[in-house]
């Protein structure tokens, strides 16, 4: 370890610049990944609380002088959505289910589709997590052809689970066991407690004169602009000034990209760190190389050679690593939570620690490969003296 130290001490002493210079170089690098940590975290909170707002789109219509949003002007739109779903998912979104409710016989009914560039599909996403739940409680759902085709059927609720505030006088059975809706008559073909007390029935199954009041489309990632204006666009279209549609939260959008991209920064930065800081040493290494070749020269094997160098590499970064985050820690954090309020949070003991490891595990690998190929240079210049 003496020859360590010697290195060491020639190194601050005889080459001082280069040595202020190594030090900042570790000390930039350690607090650029650390700050780009903060920033992934603080921005991954403010996502999780504005996940439902930004993945949703809330489409409300109303009537003025007599003009409704009615099926047949529904269908309208969603047949020019589907059209547009190669455009709709090639920015990132896709339609994960769309809810639109009406009122029949004096029960509000929440009818669900899900969509492709097909058209309309009955919403196998929705059964599957009903039956995941365990709220199937007999029969089985309604498939794709009954949903295209319209036919009547009806997944009843189940009466045990009926609340006591429930219009259970507006639920039409007929004595063959199947139920009345609008005045059509439905197949009961299951039973469920998933809903509030209506049953579920197809959308296509309900007549073209049907007025909604809501139609709510579901996204699996946060809506993009592009997206939001085209759909905006659709309904605008067909229902003028009875559609009322809620504003794209933009910044939060922003925020999203901002945390996805960090994420791969973080990882990046390690790398490039030790990049910087090896390609800096293989300069001070070429300054010592007669040096290394005397050590040859007087016995030291190419092994010992190389774990001196390689020792000294790790004791500069681990130094100056410890200092680094330590200042972050007690200086610079306390000071940037008034700009990024949930980036404190994000550090704790094992969360410097974990990130110290990916540092330094890149750090071995490349000074590792660096200082052997160097080395070699400094064997052909030993066998050349």
């Amino acid at each position: 370890m003496k020859y360590v130290f010697i290195n060491l001490k020639n190194f601050m002493i005889k080459e001082k610049w280069l040595f202020v210079l190594t030090i900042m170089v570790i000390v930039v690098t350690s607090l650029m990944i650390h700050f780009a940590y903060g920033i992934y975290q603080h921005f991954h909170v403010v996502i999780e609380n504005n996940k439902d707002v930004a993945t949703e789109m809330n489409i409300t219509f109303s009537e003025k002088n007599g003009d409704v949003a009615t099926k047949d002007r529904l269908d309208k739109c969603l047949g020019k959505i589907a059209k547009r779903m190669d455009d709709i998912e090639v920015t990132g979104n896709h339609i994960t289910i769309i809810t639109m409710r009406t009122e029949l016989n004096n029960i509000c009914y929440d009818v669900r589709v899900n969509i492709d560039e097909n058209g309309i599909k009955a919403p196998k996403s929705l059964f599957k997590n009903i039956k995941a739940l365990g709220e199937l409680d007999d029969g089985v759902f309604w498939n794709d052809t009954d949903e295209k085709n319209g036919t009547p059927v009806a997944i009843a609720y189940s009466e045990e689970y009926y609340y006591e505030e429930f219009p259970l006088d507006s639920v039409i059975m007929l004595d063959n066991g199947n139920m009345l809706i609008d005045e059509k008559e439905y197949e009961i073909i299951g039973y469920q407690h998933f809903t509030g007390g209506e049953a579920m029935i197809p959308y296509n199954s309900l007549n073209d004169d049907v007025e909604f009041e809501l139609c709510l489309i579901l996204f699996d990632e946060m809506l993009t602009t592009y997206t939001y204006d085209l759909i905006c666009d659709i309904f605008k279209e067909e229902f003028g000034d009875i559609v009322s549609i809620g504003d794209l939260p933009t910044l939060d959008r922003d925020s999203y990209y901002t945390y996805k991209t960090v994420g791969l920064l973080v990882v990046l930065l390690a790398v490039v760190a030790s990049l910087n800081f090896m390609i800096l040493y293989m300069y001070i290494m070429d300054k010592r190389k007669n040096r290394m070749s005397i050590y040859r020269m007087c016995g030291m094997t190419k092994h010992k050679v190389n774990f001196i160098n390689f020792i000294e590499c790790m004791l500069i970064c681990i130094v100056t690593y410890v200092v680094s985050v330590t200042t972050y820690a007690m200086i610079f954090v306390p000071n940037l939570q008034r700009y990024f309020v949930y980036m404190k949070g994000a550090y704790s003991l094992k969360v410097y620690i974990a990130i110290g490891l990916l540092y330094f595990v890149i750090l071995v690998v490349v000074c590792s490969i660096l200082i052997v190929v160097k080395n070699r240079n400094i064997l052909k210049n030993y066998k050349s003296i």
